[in-house]
């Protein structure tokens, strides 16, 4: 379909898998629901789902263009069901493993720490979806760079952030 007959939201849509994951289609939203709640699920780990955790969650799934059912029901989402369960539910969890991986750490560490039984869980979630604790630790450190690499634009950008437009 060319751009131009394109929805905008479609096209958004579209934009955010194809420019941050290489996808040429967006998942499902059994797939979306699975990946919002494995998210919160690892995020309440610590028993402490704080409201940074949330708010990056839902805000992902939103900015991914999920359904907004979706959104509404991770704003109350306790994050308590059973992870094997949730992802089993998500024909692309195994095909997106390493995305999911990498985004529960941004999701995890919202709150400025990445607690231990969060970890714990994320690397429980690495096993369910095959993914090596190499490559755990390779995203945990790729997270962390990305992380020092938004602070520098952000700091070059705006030397002085009293004095930002918006």
């Amino acid at each position: 379909m060319a751009i131009t007959k394109e929805k905008p939201a479609d096209l958004g849509l579209r934009w955010i898998f194809q420019s941050y994951w290489g996808f040429d289609r967006a998942p499902s939203t059994t797939d979306f629901e699975a990946y919002g709640k494995a998210l919160l699920i690892c995020a309440n780990a610590d028993g402490d789902l704080a409201p940074q955790e949330r708010d990056f969650a839902v805000g992902l799934i939103a900015g991914m263009h999920g359904p907004d059912e979706l959104v509404e029901e991770l704003k109350s989402y306790p994050g308590t069901d059973d992870l094997a369960k949730v992802l089993s539910r998500a024909k692309g969890a195994k095909e997106s493993a390493g995305c999911l991986v990498y985004d529960t750490i941004r999701v995890c560490t919202a709150d400025g720490v990445l607690a231990d039984a969060e970890r714990r869980k994320i690397e429980e979630m690495a096993d369910l979806l095959d993914v090596s604790r190499d490559s755990v630790q390779e995203l945990i450190a790729i997270y962390k760079q990305e992380r020092d690499l938004v602070d520098r634009r952000f700091r070059v950008c705006y030397p002085d952030p009293q004095h930002r437009p918006f």
